[in-house]
C-alpha cells in the first residue's frame, strides 16, 4: 500500500508542471479573434493624385488667354489651347454616419497644386505705359511665376459595399458630391504674392466656391490577404483598405453666378488613390 501510495505521489509531482505548463503557453490561446470579426467602422482616410488645370480662360470678362499664353509654350502651342494638367494631391477624411444598405457619410478634403513658369518680358521703365508684351512676339525673363491653387470640399459620400462585405465581392462603387471653394494665389521668383504691373497694392490672392461631383469605383483589397487584413483590424482598427478610381468633376465658377467676378477654377479630370476605413 505504501509503494503504491509513492508512484501515485510521483505520477502526479510528475503531471502537474506539464499541465501548469500547458496552460501557460497554449496554442490555441494565440488567435482568439472569430473568424469573422469586424471592429466598429466609423471613418475613412483618402491619400489620392490626378492631373487638374483649371479653366481660367473661361472666366467673364477676362480678355484673351493668359493662362494659356503663360503655362505653354508661346512659339509651339495652339492659340488659347488648354495647358496640360499638374498633379493635384489631395487628402479626404470622411466621417461615416450610417451602415444600413452601404454606408453614408459627411467628407472633407484638402489639396494642393502647384505649377511655375517663366514670366514674360514687359516694358521698359521708361515707356509711357507699362504694358505686358504681346503673344507671341515676345521672350521669357529670367523671373518665375508660380499659380498654387488650395481645393477645399465639403462632400456626402455614398458606398454601395453590401457585395464586399456580404458576399466578398471587392467592388466597391461610390458616389460623392457637395461644395468646394479653391483657393488660388500667385507667386514671384522670391516667393512674395504677385501684383498687377499697374496696381502694386492689388495682391494676386483669391478663392471660388462652386459644385464638386466625384464618381469612382474601389477595390477592396482585404480579398487577396485575408489573415493580413483581419491583422490590421484586429491590432489597428482598419477594417478595409482600398485602390480606387475615380471622376473629378468640379465646377468651381462662383455658384452659377452667386459670387461675381471670381476666376474660374473648373475642371473635368480623374483621381486615383488608396483609402482605409477605420
Amino acid at each position: 500500500m505504501r509503494l503504491r501510495a509513492l508512484l501515485w505521489a510521483v505520477l502526479a509531482l510528475a503531471v502537474l508542471p506539464a499541465s501548469a505548463s500547458a496552460q501557460a503557453f497554449d496554442p490555441l490561446e494565440l488567435d482568439e479573434t472569430p473568424k469573422n470579426y469586424r471592429s466598429p467602422q466609423r471613418f475613412a482616410f483618402e491619400l489620392k493624385f490626378g492631373p487638374y488645370s483649371p479653366h481660367i480662360d473661361s472666366t467673364p470678362g477676362l480678355t484673351g488667354c493668359p493662362f494659356a499664353d503663360l503655362f505653354n509654350n508661346q512659339y509651339t502651342s495652339k492659340p488659347c489651347q488648354q495647358p496640360g494638367g499638374k498633379v493635384l494631391t489631395t487628402l479626404e477624411f470622411d466621417w461615416q454616419f450610417w451602415h444600413k444598405f452601404g454606408s453614408l457619410g459627411l467628407g472633407v478634403s484638402i489639396g494642393f497644386m502647384s505649377r511655375s513658369t517663366h514670366s514674360f518680358e514687359y516694358s521698359p521703365p521708361d515707356a509711357a505705359v507699362a504694358t505686358p508684351c504681346k503673344v507671341p512676339y515676345c521672350t521669357r525673363s529670367s523671373d518665375t511665376t508660380t499659380l498654387n491653387i488650395i481645393p477645399f470640399t465639403l462632400e456626402l459620400v455614398y458606398r454601395f459595399d453590401v457585395l464586399a462585405v456580404r458576399y466578398k465581392v471587392p467592388i466597391v462603387p461610390y458616389v460623392k458630391g457637395g461644395l468646394g471653394y479653391n483657393l488660388w494665389y500667385i507667386q514671384r521668383g522670391d516667393g512674395s504674392l504677385a501684383f498687377p504691373v499697374t496696381n502694386h497694392d492689388q495682391k494676386a490672392l483669391g478663392g471660388t466656391p462652386g459644385w464638386v461631383f466625384h464618381p469612382g469605383v474601389a477595390l477592396m483589397l482585404d480579398i487577396f490577404d485575408r489573415s493580413a487584413a483581419t491583422s490590421l483590424d484586429t491590432e489597428l482598427g482598419i477594417n478595409h483598405t482600398y485602390l480606387f478610381f475615380e471622376g473629378n468633376i468640379s465646377d468651381i465658377s462662383g455658384l452659377s453666378g452667386a459670387f461675381k467676378d471670381k476666376m474660374v477654377l473648373s475642371d473635368t479630370t480623374w483621381n486615383a488613390g488608396l483609402a482605409f476605413e477605420f
